[in-house]
């Protein structure tokens, strides 16, 4: 198994996925839901150079970057609120 994070946004996001996945699939299953979500995160950089302007964990899911491509850098501003504090936005 390859442990590397290719298209990396931080360390942690393998673990915070799984674990988004694993409390999804215990609140659907405690309402009685038969679904199967599947969780994915998706970063955009904020600048042109980075080697990977578009992240996708799991990397090897059917979600690619190349999916994504035409994606407005306004939409993600929005998400950060306008504080331009943080280096990491959340939106659904």
């Amino acid at each position: 198994m390859d442990n590397v994070i290719h298209q990396f946004m931080w360390q942690w996001q393998p673990h915070f996925r799984i674990n988004v996945q694993v409390l999804a699939d215990m609140s659907l299953e405690k309402i009685g839901a038969r679904l199967d979500p599947q969780v994915v995160l998706v970063g955009i950089a904020d600048d042109s150079g980075a080697h990977y302007p578009i992240c996708i964990e799991p990397e090897t899911g059917q979600l690619q970057p190349e999916h994504l491509v035409g994606i407005k850098r306004p939409g993600i501003a929005a998400l950060r609120g306008g504080s331009g504090t943080s280096d990491v936005a959340f939106g659904s």
